[in-house]
């Protein structure tokens, strides 16, 4: 039973991200997170990392209507 549900699970599993804040500076890194996700196939799970700010939207375009269009998703999961 267990090796079943673990295929079922591993079959088609949500893809995590975080969204990342570019700001101005002077090279290197200057940014921050300011949300985690998960993307399933047909929905997407956003949380922001401050209280109060979360979605379950339809697309990852939907994404940049709730956080603004400065930022930028940095994939945790390899593809598939």
């Amino acid at each position: 039973m267990f090796e079943e549900l673990r295929a079922a699970a591993g079959a088609n599993p949500p893809r995590r991200f975080a969204l990342c804040q570019i700001l101005p500076g002077d090279g290197g890194f200057n940014g921050k997170i300011i949300a985690w996700g998960l993307a399933h196939e047909d929905k997407v799970q956003v949380n922001s990392v401050e209280p109060g700010m979360s979605g379950h939207l339809s697309s990852m375009d939907s994404v940049s209507f709730l956080f603004g269009d400065s930022c930028e998703v940095v994939w945790i999961d390899c593809e598939p």
